[in-house]
């Protein structure tokens, strides 16, 4: 009984399935010897039998997850847009392995949030048409150079809760013609959300998912300066966004007041009444201007020798910088 107990056989004598996965490669010829012996046992006969083997069960191997610049996603742009037909775009790389004889039939993203499926995104068209196909031979379907691989509706990305930080977790899932089903995690990526005020100023930037994707914390703070209008965000799904070195997790802003391109005393006396607000003037951690630290400018004298009400140095938040003639920027805290 093998240390079993009798609680292991059923009302027929017969015990469970014991199954044993072996890693075979194509057309291996292989053999499997089965033995059953009676030990003290001599009133019953002990038989062994055999099941045939299963088929290769379907399975994703690898998956990479990218964003619109094809470096690894970490932020997800979660609310309703316009932007390439209202999807928002998730590229990547995937291997799904299978029966020869099976058909890969569907391929989701799903997004999880608070344990629960609240968004599906779909395969894209040029995807579809490379992985939506029998195994055959080589028993797998794969994308291996990063390409547009999931949309997410905007219907769909209106279920995501973006009220407050937060992250999502995403999950890939297969099913085969077979009916076979197999999942693979991705991780946890960060919620950005959509600015959608009329206070704006330059370009939307729709080829690269739009210019206004944030954080909802950073939302609220925007929101709250009625006096600035707004330029670049960061870029759908965040990451890299040409022609800025920054701008990549929802924190940083681009601003303008009317008075600002003189960058004068009055100018960085608006400045400073942002850094003295009540209620997120401490949530600005740096602002850049271009500005030169000599006696002979009137914005530096106006800020080098003031504190401000949170205690910080005007100086040591308002820093020079080059290209800000025209548009002040902001790094926000999360």
């Amino acid at each position: 009984m093998n240390g079993l107990g009798l609680g292991a056989f059923d009302s027929s004598g017969a015990t469970e399935w014991r199954e044993t996965p072996l890693s075979v490669d194509k057309d291996d010829t292989i053999q499997v010897d089965i033995a059953v012996a009676n030990v003290a046992d001599g009133l019953y006969d002990s038989p062994g039998c055999c099941g045939s083997g299963s088929r290769k069960k379907l399975s994703i191997t690898s998956l990479a997850l990218n964003d619109i610049d094809n470096r690894k996603l970490k932020y997800l742009s979660t609310a309703p847009h316009s932007y390439f037909g209202g999807n928002t775009r998730v590229h990547g790389t995937i291997t799904v392995e299978g029966d020869k004889d099976d058909e890969l039939q569907s391929l989701v993203l799903e997004i999880i949030q608070g344990g629960n499926v609240v968004a599906t995104a779909n395969l894209a068209t040029d995807a579809k048409t490379q992985l939506l196909e029998p195994f055959g031979e080589d028993e797998k379907v794969e994308i291996t150079t990063s390409q547009l691989l999931f949309e997410l509706p905007s219907a769909q990305a209106a279920n995501i809760n973006g009220a407050t930080n937060g992250t999502l977790s995403l999950r890939v899932k297969a099913k085969s013609s077979s009916g076979e089903e197999a999942t693979k995690d991705f991780g946890a990526v960060e919620i950005l959300v959509r600015y959608t005020n009329s206070n704006r100023y330059g370009l939307r930037d729709g080829n690269q998912g739009g210019d206004d994707w944030i954080k909802p914390s950073v939302k609220t703070i925007i929101e709250h300066f009625s006096n600035i209008t707004v330029g670049d965000m960061s870029n759908m799904n965040g990451g890299k966004f040409s022609p800025h070195s920054t701008h990549q997790d929802g924190r940083h802003v681009d601003g303008w007041f009317n008075g600002y391109n003189a960058r004068d005393a009055a100018t960085a006396a608006t400045i400073i009444s942002h850094l003295n607000d009540a209620t997120y003037g401490s949530k600005i951690l740096t602002v850049y201007v271009t500005y030169q630290q000599t006696n002979t400018n009137a914005f530096w004298n106006a800020i080098k020798n003031v504190t401000l009400n949170d205690g910080r140095m005007a100086k040591d938040v308002i820093k020079p910088i080059n290209g800000h003639t025209t548009h002040f920027h902001w790094i926000i805290a999360p």
